[in-house]
């Protein structure tokens, strides 16, 4: 049975270029935030399916909205994938 994670958000920075998704096994901070898992720029896409999940494990999501070089950060938030 594949697995998947679905990711949804509001962006409300609309004057951002870009989402930026990053995921982890643990937790992290905007300082030690891992490579981004995906960097969506099309500003309509509000949510993202992370199909490379597994059952029985958890992970740590974060996400940004971008400006150039300027990022803001959401909370990181735990998921733990479940059959």
């Amino acid at each position: 049975m594949a697995f998947k994670n679905k990711i949804t958000w509001q962006n409300q920075n609309v004057l951002s270029d870009a989402v930026v998704i990053y995921k982890s096994n643990s937790t992290f901070t905007p300082q030690t935030k891992p490579e981004p898992l995906v960097t969506i720029t099309d500003p309509t896409t509000l949510q993202y399916e992370d199909l490379a999940v597994e059952d029985g494990k958890s992970y740590y999501y974060m996400l940004s909205a971008k400006l150039q070089s300027l990022e803001k950060f959401s909370e990181v938030k735990k998921v733990d994938i479940r059959a």
